[in-house]
């Protein structure tokens, strides 16, 4: 039996609960990308990954930082890894509509600036518009931690 695009992301809505605990919820989507690095199929995970991106608000209200860096795919990378096989450049609106979301939020910006260092190495010069959202948005934002 094939399970369609469509019922694969009406599914993700029993997910939401789970991705509102912390430990769980970053435990969840660091299996996901796991999986998804495993089954390389890209267009799938995006679709599901961008389903998720109603949480963002909720995490940066709430202070859960850990969900926020994993999906931002702030994980911790082997040292090696300069790029990965499903953040391709036309998956890289994501990090763009991330960067205004998240504008004003430290730990965003610093996620952002990990990838651009690991796995988003070759994407480097259009993470400089990503930072310089985040930070022209937010120009008072505290960047000492």
């Amino acid at each position: 039996m094939r399970i369609e695009n469509d019922a694969v992301l009406d599914g993700v809505i029993y997910t939401k609960a789970i991705l509102k605990e912390d430990h769980l919820g970053d435990s969840f989507l660091n299996h996901f990308i796991m999986a998804a690095d495993e089954y390389n199929r890209p267009d799938r995970f995006w679709a599901i990954w961008n389903s998720f991106s109603d949480m963002v608000c909720h995490w940066v209200r709430n202070r859960q930082v850990g969900l926020l860096k994993t999906y931002l795919l702030d994980i911790p990378w082997k040292e090696e890894d300069e790029t990965w096989h499903t953040l391709r450049r036309q998956d890289l609106d994501f990090f763009d509509s991330m960067a205004e979301i998240c504008a004003g939020n430290a730990e965003a910006l610093e996620s952002m600036t990990r990838v651009l260092t690991t796995i988003g190495r070759k994407f480097r010069t259009e993470g400089m518009s990503w930072i310089a959202k985040s930070l022209m948005q937010a120009p008072d934002m505290d960047l000492t931690g």
